[in-house]
């Protein structure tokens, strides 16, 4: 049998978005079964108040971290709260939602429960803003903390390229703030913009605690 040119394209497409469909439900199957196991290895350990974030800074992270918080807070009003967090960054909308939720269960927030959180290996992009949120900011001695300006794609007629660009430059401009306001003056809002303008900056623990992004070096 011989196919003509376009039903081989056609053939081809098909055969394409095939693979493309099994690859996003074998990544969505993938990120369900992280989030079970995230789930259950949480729940162990609701009587010590700790969570585990470990993973994206998306809505389901954010969703899992935002429910065990609200469960602590009904069931133990005062007590101490901690999360561990391993995160690469992700989107800025869910992180500033998690960012508020903490902070507003945090003792600087006006909360009533002692909040700290804890790199472990790494925090970079949005996660490193998650961790200004506590009362008490920790990093492992061998964790690392990255952090860039705000990321992001656009598209369309000027106008509209014009607006997103002031809505990012917002954004970016508030995420820098909350940096320069958690450094406790170790970093100036000059200090900052140098530092973080066009590139991505890497962090040891040492470093990390020296601009005043954390509060102490564990075990230090």
């Amino acid at each position: 049998m011989t196919l003509t040119t376009e039903e081989f394209r056609e053939a081809y497409r098909a055969e394409k978005l095939g693979q493309l469909r099994a690859e996003r439900e074998l990544a969505e199957l993938r990120t369900a079964q992280a989030l079970r196991e995230e789930r259950h290895f949480n729940a162990t350990d609701d009587m010590v108040r700790q969570h585990y974030f470990i993973g994206a800074v998306d809505s389901a992270h954010v969703s899992a971290c935002a429910q065990h918080l609200a469960f602590w807070d009904r069931i133990d009003p005062t007590c101490d709260m901690n999360v561990e967090i391993h995160s690469g960054g992700g989107s800025c909308l869910a992180g500033l939602n998690l960012f508020d939720t903490l902070t507003r269960y945090s003792l600087r927030g006006g909360g009533k429960h002692k909040l700290t959180i804890t790199v472990r290996g790494l925090a970079a992009s949005m996660a490193t803003v998650l961790v200004q949120a506590a009362d008490e900011r920790v990093i492992g001695p061998e964790s690392f903390f990255m952090v860039h300006e705000l990321s992001g794609q656009t598209a369309g007629k000027i106008g509209e390229l014009e607006d997103t660009m002031a809505y990012y430059r917002k954004m970016n401009t508030r995420i820098g703030e909350i940096y320069v306001e958690r450094s406790n003056g170790k970093c100036t809002p000059e200090q900052f913009t140098k530092l973080w303008t066009r590139q991505d900056v890497w962090l040891n623990a040492q470093e990390a605690f020296g601009f005043g992004f954390v509060d102490r070096i564990e075990g230090a």
